[in-house]
This record gives C-alpha cells, structure tokens and sequence, in this order.
C-alpha cells in the first residue's frame, strides 16, 4: 500500500468506529490539540543547518573583525573569512527550506488505531536509522499508512490494535497518544 495522508479512499463502516468515537469524546482528545509533537527528522535538520549557519557566520565575522583590528596585511586572511561567512549564509538558507518544507503541510490532530506495522533499517557505517510504516483506520473507515522515523534504541514503538491520537503531517506520522477506549 503506498504511503497516503488518509484524505482520500473508501470510506467504510468498520469494528473499530465504536473505538475512534470513544477517542474522539476522551478528555485527552479535547487536550490534544493544544499539545504540540516533536516535528519530523527534516525540520530537526533545518535546525540543525540553521543552528550551524548562525556559528559560521560569527566565527567568520569575528575572523574579520580581529584581521581589521590588527590591520592585518595576510591577503589569504579577509578572503577566508568571507568565505566562512557565505558558508555560514548558504546554510541558514538551506536550513530554513528544509523546516519551511517540512512544516508546509497541516498538522492534523485525530483518533486512529494502528491496524499493522513495518520497519525499513537503513545501515550507514557504523550506524543505522529505522523508519516505521503504520497502517492507521482513521474516522469513517479511512485506512492509511504514515512513515515514523525511529527515536533510538530507548524509545518503545506503538503496537498493534492500538487507539489514540495521531498527529500526522502530511503522510508522515509523527507521534501517537494512546487512549484507553
């Protein structure tokens, strides 16, 4: 099944509607809107790039402040320093494209229950990434699948026949609340 948004598709009766209305009338539903989810590895990369850029672009700065000060006559010196500072520009810019792309679509907040999973493990060097893939039936019988990258070693990964809130962007899933029903 390819990855969806769980916009489209057959709407169907199904056995879990009962569970997904007992979700939607929890208390932790009424809260969760206002509960904001950890963003998807893409963003987290932005801030990291932009985290980067901001590092460069003062250490450049400072690199040509100190060689304006001592009036430095090194003619490798101002050149090097305004390299280090475009390289500081060019990954803020490539920082903020990642997370103004990553957050482009809506953040949806809505009962679900996880009907199966899957796992990729993507091996580089001496470490790896898991990315999960959960098949959730959302209201009206609507089945999708979310990718979920995988939080480390520590972090538990959801089961199935589980009910809660997801909170998707997108078709990525990026976290889920359980809620007893």
């Amino acid at each position: 099944m390819p990855v969806g948004d769980g916009t489209e598709g057959e709407q169907k009766e199904s056995k879990n509607t009962p569970r997904l209305a007992k979700v939607r009338e929890s208390d932790a539903f009424a809260e969760a809107t206002g509960i904001a989810p950890p963003e998807s590895p893409a963003f987290q990369q932005g801030a990291r790039l932009t985290g980067l850029a901001w590092t460069l672009a003062a250490y450049g700065t400072a690199w040509l402040a100190t060689d304006w000060l001592l009036k430095s006559v090194d003619l490798w010196s101002i050149p090097a320093g305004g390299f280090v500072v475009l390289l500081g520009i060019i990954q803020y810019v490539r920082g903020m494209r990642l997370r103004k792309q990553a957050t482009s679509q809506e953040l949806l907040c809505r009962p679900a229950v996880i009907l199966s999973r899957r796992s990729e493990v993507e091996l580089s060097g001496f470490s790896g990434s898991t990315t999960y893939f959960f098949e959730l039936e959302l209201k009206d019988g609507v089945i999708a699948e979310f990718s979920y990258a995988g939080r480390g070693p520590n972090a538990d990964v959801y089961t199935n026949n589980l009910s809660g809130i997801a909170y998707t962007r997108g078709s990525t899933l990026l976290d889920f609340k359980q809620v007893r029903t």
